[in-house]
């Protein structure tokens, strides 16, 4: 029940993060002009051409206790000996935003795509942001 009880905690950590940072890239790209939302959309399914394990092994270079971020800490002065961020729950909850914000992205935009702009511009007109 344990393993259980803390898997979807991390599903749920996770989940909460995509969103926070999901809805507003795919406000962001909803509201760009229209010349400027095929690139962004672009970009944000350029990470499904790789394979998923090339991406994963690369979160564990970047990761690993000789990784760019430890490189890049130790370099600067923030820490002074290199953090254990591998296999850790933070570890894995960056993976799976990572994996799976894309779909968050696409899906939020697909919906706000089909919201009658109108509605938008009478909300508005009634004062709201």
């Amino acid at each position: 029940m344990e393993i259980f009880l803390r898997s979807a905690r991390i599903a749920l950590e996770a989940s909460i993060f995509a969103l926070l940072i999901g809805y507003p890239a795919a406000v962001a790209i909803s509201r760009t002009k229209k010349r400027w939302q095929m690139p962004l959309l672009f970009m944000v399914i350029l990470p499904f051409w790789s394979n998923y394990l090339i991406r994963t092994y690369a979160w564990i270079v970047m990761l690993n206790r000789t990784g760019i971020i430890n490189q890049g800490l130790l370099s600067s002065g923030l820490i002074d000996q290199p953090l254990n961020m591998l296999y850790t729950e933070g570890a894995i909850i960056v993976g799976l935003v990572y994996s799976y914000l894309p779909f968050v992205i696409l899906t939020i935009y697909a919906s706000i795509q089909r919201l009658n702009p109108e509605l938008t511009e009478a909300s508005e007109d009634l004062g709201a942001s």
